[in-house]
């Protein structure tokens, strides 16, 4: 399931930071440290700055936000639903639906 192990068993989305919520971080930075630029896990998914930088994400490390989207745009992708994800997340539950609401409007 999107970078973790196939029978991890995901959190439930609450919209807190749980530590059903850290463990999964955890378990999915420990699975693709090679692919991140970190040298351990810190079990945190920090907002991703690209302001001004160009981005090749082609062989490089990258920090955790931007693997996941990676992961998450190559999974709806795959799943024949696009490449926005976010309406699939949202989706799932409502108060995560508003909470991406918020976030679009304050862009």
């Amino acid at each position: 399931m999107l970078g973790l192990e196939p029978e991890y068993d995901m959190p439930e989305i609450n919209g807190e930071m749980d530590s059903a919520t850290y463990s999964a971080i955890g378990q999915f930075q420990v699975r693709n440290l090679q692919y991140l630029m970190m040298k351990t896990f810190d079990g945190r998914i920090h907002p991703a700055s690209y302001k001004n930088r160009k981005i090749t994400l082609i062989g490089k490390p990258k920090m955790t936000i931007t693997l996941l989207h990676t992961y998450a745009s190559d999974a709806s992708m795959m799943s024949g639903k696009g490449l926005n994800y976010t309406q699939q997340i949202a989706s799932m539950n409502q108060e995560l639906a508003i909470a991406l609401d918020r976030s679009l409007m304050e862009m």
